[in-house]
């Protein structure tokens, strides 16, 4: 999906620069799981 690839893209980032890491992954997690 076009809005999760751009969550993923741009959110995770931002997410990545301003979080620390186990937010971050918790958050590509999420994104995953809308992926599916």
């Amino acid at each position: 999906m076009n809005l999760s690839n751009l969550v993923k893209v741009s959110g995770a980032n931002q997410i990545t620069g301003v979080m620390p890491l186990p937010y971050s992954k918790k958050y590509e997690g999420l994104a995953a799981d809308l992926n599916l």
